[in-house]
């Protein structure tokens, strides 16, 4: 019996040995070749200090995604929703909700009150305006018990919104 454990050993360290050969062979060969796959082209407008408007994102995710829905879960692939939806405030090096994104200001008035001015001219896919009515619409949506949002636990303190105009 410990033979033929051994043999599986000594068979298993040799298929792991000729796999790693084999990858700094392709490796090696795969540097000296003059072009990259099509994959790892940038365009000849890519640089990493400017960002560039256009172009083609490629992203890939090894699961489903889930509902699409942020707030029902199985929300599986966080990095894809984040390229389908946007925030109010993004947050910044340290994880602080301070960055303006849809929201291109807010301003405490006291403990339990906030005012948000919204980024003007932004659209859904649909065609119809980011306003605040439909901020309403999604803050009230989420804050519905029968809609089930997991979310709402983050907004529970939420009173109400108003849209002031």
């Amino acid at each position: 019996m410990r033979t033929r454990a051994k043999r599986s050993v000594k068979m298993s360290l040799g298929v792991l040995c000729m796999l790693t050969a084999f990858v700094f062979v392709a490796q090696a060969a795969w540097s000296q070749e003059t072009t990259r796959p099509g994959w790892m082209e940038w365009g000849p407008s890519y640089s990493p200090s400017k960002p560039v408007r256009g172009g083609v994102l490629r992203a890939a995710s090894p699961v489903y995604v889930g509902l699409m829905n942020p707030h029902h879960f199985p929300v599986l692939d966080w990095i894809t929703m984040s390229y389908v939806y946007e925030k109010l405030i993004n947050l910044d090096g340290r994880h602080r909700p301070t960055v303006p994104w849809l929201a291109e200001s807010w301003k405490f008035e006291d403990d339990l009150t906030v005012f948000m001015r919204l980024r003007k001219d932004v659209r859904f896919h649909d065609g119809t305006p980011f306003n605040a009515q439909a901020l309403k619409y999604q803050m009230d949506w989420i804050m519905d018990r029968d809609n089930l949002a997991w979310t709402r636990a983050w907004i529970e303190p939420l009173q109400s919104v108003e849209v002031v105009d």
